[in-house]
């Protein structure tokens, strides 16, 4: 299982990754990004992804 704060860690280095830093100039923050995968995928709505969430 994958919880939101394991989420925006990953979402924030792979946004440092892509040279795309906290300012404003970015469409989407990675804190929105994470919002609307956990929106997306978090069936149940415990906060967190389970394996079969993510498969379906």
């Amino acid at each position: 299982m994958i919880d939101r704060a394991e989420i925006l860690f990953i979402l924030h280095a792979m946004f440092q990754l892509l040279g795309m830093n906290d300012n404003k100039s970015n469409k989407y923050s990675y804190e929105q990004c994470a919002d609307t995968i956990m929106k997306t995928l978090d069936i149940n709505e415990d906060q967190c992804i389970s394996k079969e969430e993510f498969i379906q």
